[in-house]
């Protein structure tokens, strides 16, 4: 039904995702990949012994490489990151 579809397309906005990001840096690539598994700034800063604002400053860069690579979805990009 639905839910399967809607569970396709957002297995197949992962992998767009992914592909954008892999010319970011691993610490970046890690930051985007914990926020889509829903991890908190916090949480995130936690498990990679950073602070929460390099966090917020990382998960801004991505979005802006993000932004630009997947233009015309920027939908995605608000489901995924609130932005």
């Amino acid at each position: 039904g639905s839910e399967m579809c809607i569970r396709d397309s957002e297995e197949e906005v992962h992998a767009m995702v992914y592909d954008a990001i892999k010319d970011l840096s691993e610490r970046s690539r890690r930051v985007v990949i914990m926020t889509m598994e829903g991890l908190s700034n916090p949480e995130i800063a936690k498990e990679l012994g950073i602070s929460v604002n390099t966090v917020k400053t990382i998960k801004l860069r991505a979005y802006q490489v993000l932004r630009e690579r997947l233009k015309g979805i920027q939908w995605l990009l608000l489901l995924l990151f609130g932005c």
